[in-house]
């Protein structure tokens, strides 16, 4: 494609360019994924790429890391220079991009950005790595905990920084056998790339996932060869119910220890009880303990079926056990639809904190313990 971008444009579909591409297809060469009538500063930034021999860079970066996971089967790469637009959001492209095999050699760089031949290698030692992993796997699809140790490992290599996160953490913990993209989206890409896909958010900032993956990964390779490590990616071993992580959760992490099996959690009241210090609440009873309440309630609408809602129960229990100032209510959104419509409650977790008998703040999507006392401190001072 590089050729067909420095033949002329004159013409539109009649054009000496779009002639070539049209060529280029009809040769069976897939070109299928790119725009023919691309801009000039688009071709510019492939005019770049040609100076900087990226192609060469690319066969150069994946050969060494090949032979570094030891992977013997074929391996085909290819450079894809996207532009942002109405269908190209950044954040939710790389989500599609990393999540996705259907084009494991693809090397994706970003018009608009500055890159250099460092950036054209990281992100192709990026994608070796998907690439080899997707190979060794097949057709499986891979928990958030795999994904995320994958992701981490590949960025490791290129030396980006990573950063705990004690929301990641805990999202891992909790969603860790999760298959579904939408999670591993969420959790990769944060809240803003979700909410693009039409996902639920988890309550994390930007890649605050990906960079506590890429943190824990770090701490592998340490003490581990990237070889050696790889192959954790590939067959991670499995989180049982009777282990906890002491440190991420993420599959192949050095510190697994393994604990009591953790006790048959009871089933949830669906009446007016009190549980853990949490309230739980139905149509019948919500009127009563929510509006005559002379203390901020905070009222967290949940499902069964909802990750993030699971992730963020055991905090909102831990704040009830220890701040006597609110009280921390639940309603299970599916049990009482009633109530999630009265208060136009879209996506959960949907947390309503009502002071005075009135909804005073509204917190969509789970949120890490620190951040939440963070949201709920004008209450907390209020009620001092």
């Amino acid at each position: 494609m590089a050729a067909v971008y420095r033949e002329s444009l004159a013409g539109g579909a009649s054009s000496r360019r779009f002639a070539s591409y049209v060529s280029l297809g009809r040769e069976g060469r897939p070109v299928h994924g790119y725009n023919p009538m691309t801009s000039k500063p688009v071709g510019a930034t492939v005019q770049r790429l040609i100076e900087l021999d990226a192609e060469r860079i690319v066969f150069d970066e994946a050969s060494q890391l090949v032979e570094l996971l030891g992977w013997t089967g074929d391996a085909r790469f290819h450079i894809t220079v996207a532009t942002p637009g109405m269908w190209t959001d950044p954040a939710a492209t790389a989500a599609g991009h990393a999540l996705s095999n259907r084009h494991p050699g693809e090397v994706l760089l970003w018009f608009g950005t500055e890159f250099d031949g460092a950036a054209v290698s990281a992100a192709t030692a990026i994608q070796t790595v998907r690439c080899c992993w997707w190979a060794a796997v097949g057709a499986v699809e891979p928990s958030l905990r795999a994904t995320a140790w994958r992701e981490g490992i590949a960025a490791a290599a290129t030396g980006a920084p990573g950063e705990s996160s004690d929301v990641a953490r805990a999202a891992l913990e909790i969603l860790g056998d999760d298959v579904t993209a939408a999670t591993a989206s969420a959790f990769l890409f944060g809240d803003a790339a979700a909410l693009i896909l039409g996902y639920t958010p988890l309550g994390l900032t930007g890649t605050e996932g990906l960079r506590h993956a890429i943190h824990e990964a770090h701490r592998c390779l340490a003490t581990t060869e990237l070889g050696d490590v790889f192959l954790e990616t590939v067959q991670p071993p499995r989180t049982d119910v009777r282990h906890r992580r002491e440190c991420c959760g993420i599959a192949g992490c050095c510190n697994s220890v393994q604990s009591v099996r953790p006790s048959r959690t009871p089933k949830r009241p669906k009446d007016a009880d009190m549980a853990e210090g949490i309230v739980h609440l139905s149509t019948s009873t919500f009127d009563e303990h929510v509006q005559s309440s002379e203390k901020p309630v905070v009222v967290d609408f949940w499902a069964e079926w909802c990750g993030p809602c699971k992730a963020i129960a055991p905090i909102l229990e831990e704040i009830a056990s220890e701040r006597d100032e609110i009280t921390i209510a639940k309603v299970n959104a599916d049990d009482n639809p009633d109530l999630a419509m009265r208060f136009n409650v879209m996506s959960i977790p949907t947390l309503l904190v009502f002071s005075g008998g009135e909804v005073s703040k509204r917190l969509v999507g789970a949120k890490g313990k620190s951040q939440l006392l963070q949201e709920l401190d004008e209450f907390l001072v209020s009620a001092r």
